[in-house]
C-alpha cells in the first residue's frame, strides 16, 4: 500500500505514454491533447480514485493477476518470470562468495582473539563494510575489466559476466557476517564444553570447526537469510551499473517511467520471497543447533 501511494504521487504514466502519440494524432484527427490525455487516463484506469484503483489491483493480485505493463503491454507476471532467473543466479553466487569470504575471516579473527591478526582482520572487515556498493562496482570495472581485461565489464554474456556484480554484492555483507561470526565464535569458544573438548585432546581446528562453528552459526544464518532475501528482490544499483537484466533493473526502469503495475509486482514478489526465506531460516535452526526443538512444549 505504501509503495502504491508513493508511486501514485510520481510521474503520470498517461502523460508519458501519450506524449508523442498525442501530438501526431492531434494533427491528423483534430482531437485536442487534453482529450487524448483524458482518454489515456481512462484506458489505464487512472481516472478512478486512488483507493478504488488500489482495491482493484489488490483483488486481481489475489487471483494471481498482477496486471500489465503500462508501456509494453506485457503481463507483469511474464516480465518478472523472464527477469527472475538472472537475479536468482546473481543472488546465489553472491551468497556463496559471502560465505567463502566471511567464514575464514570470522574463524581466523576468533582464534586470534585480541592479537594482531584479529586487529588486522577487523580493520579489513570494517573497510569492506564501509565501501559504498556503487563505488566498488566502478572500481572493479575500471581495474579488473578495463585495465586488466580479465572479466567483461557489463551485460550477461556467460558465467564470467556474473563475477564482477556478484563480488560487488558480496564484499559488504561478507564484512558484516565475518564480524558477527567472530563475535559469536569468541563467545562460544569460552563455553565449558569447548574447554572439555580441548581437555580430551582434540586438535584446536577440530574444536573450532566441529563444536564452535556450528553453535555460533545461528545468528549468522539469520543474517544470511535476510541477505539472500534482499539480493533476490534485486540489488538495483548493482544491476543497473552492470547492465544485468534482473528484477532490480526491471524495477528501476519501471520507477523511471512511472510504470505502476511493474513497480507493484516487483515489490509484491520481493516481499513474498523474503517471507519464504525467513521461514526457511527459522526452520533450519533445529537442524543446526540440537538445543532448538520445534513443536516441543516445556
Amino acid at each position: 500500500m505504501l509503495v502504491f501511494l508513493l508511486a501514485a504521487r510520481g510521474q503520470d504514466p498517461a502523460a508519458v505514454q501519450a506524449g508523442g502519440a498525442v501530438q501526431n494524432e492531434e494533427a491528423t484527427s483534430g482531437i485536442s491533447q487534453e482529450e487524448q490525455l483524458a482518454a489515456a487516463r481512462k484506458r489505464l484506469g487512472l481516472d478512478q480514485p486512488l483507493l478504488v484503483r488500489y482495491g482493484r489491483w489488490l483483488g486481481r493480485a489475489g487471483h494471481g493477476d498482477l496486471g500489465t505493463s503500462v508501456f509494453t503491454g506485457v503481463k507483469v507476471s511474464d516480465e518478472i518470470r523472464t527477469r527472475l532467473p538472472a537475479t536468482v543466479r546473481l543472488a546465489v553466487l553472491a551468497v556463496v562468495l559471502t560465505v567463502v569470504l566471511a567464514v575464514p575471516l570470522g574463524v581466523a579473527g576468533a582464534t586470534a582473539h585480541r592479537r594482531w591478526p584479529d586487529n588486522l582482520l577487523r580493520i579489513v572487515s570494517l573497510a569492506g563494510a564501509s565501501v559504498p556498493g556503487f563505488f566498488l562496482a566502478y572500481l572493479l570495472i575500471a581495474l579488473v575489466a578495463v585495465r586488466l581485461r580479465l572479466l567483461p565489464p557489463a551485460g550477461m554474456g556467460g558465467p564470467r559476466s556474473l563475477l564482477l556484480p556478484a563480488i560487488t554484492l558480496a564484499v559488504g555483507p561478507a564484512a558484516l557476517v565475518s564480524r558477527l561470526l567472530r563475535s559469536s565464535l569468541v563467545e562460544v569458544l569460552g563455553e565449558d564444553y569447548i574447554r572439555t573438548a580441548r581437555a580430551k585432546g582434540l586438535a584446536n581446528l577440530a574444536v573450532v570447526m566441529g563444536h564452535g562453528l556450528r553453535n555460533a552459526s545461528i545468528p549468522v544464518m539469520t543474517i544470511l537469510g535476510g541477505l539472500l532475501g534482499r539480493l533476490l528482490e534485486g540489488a538495483v544499483i548493482v544491476e543497473v551499473i552492470f547492465a544485468w537484466p534482473g528484477i532490480g533493473s526491471l524495477a528501476y526502469d519501471a520507477i523511471v517511467r512511472g510504470d505502476f503495475p511493474i513497480i507493484q509486482g516487483t515489490v509484491l514478489v520481493a516481499g513474498a520471497m523474503i517471507m519464504a526465506i525467513n521461514l526457511l531460516v527459522d526452520l533450519s535452526y533445529a537442524r543446526i543447533d540440537p538445543r532448538v526443538r520445534l513443536g516441543v512444549r516445556s
